[in-house]
């Protein structure tokens, strides 16, 4: 396998793995957000935008 394979094979297993570590994130902050009432919910400061 020449270099170069192997740095886009690393580069996909990485990719891989950061776009799970996002989805158990936002499925965990889902869950969470599930368990407390509606209320509470808007009680809470509005999350900062990340994307402009």
């Amino acid at each position: 396998m020449i270099e170069y394979e192997i740095i886009q094979q690393h580069a996909h297993e990485l990719e891989a793995r950061a776009e799970h570590e996002r989805l158990a994130r936002e499925a965990k902050e889902a869950r969470r957000l599930r368990r407390r009432p509606v209320a509470a919910r808007f009680q809470r400061r509005p999350v900062r935008q990340t994307e402009c």
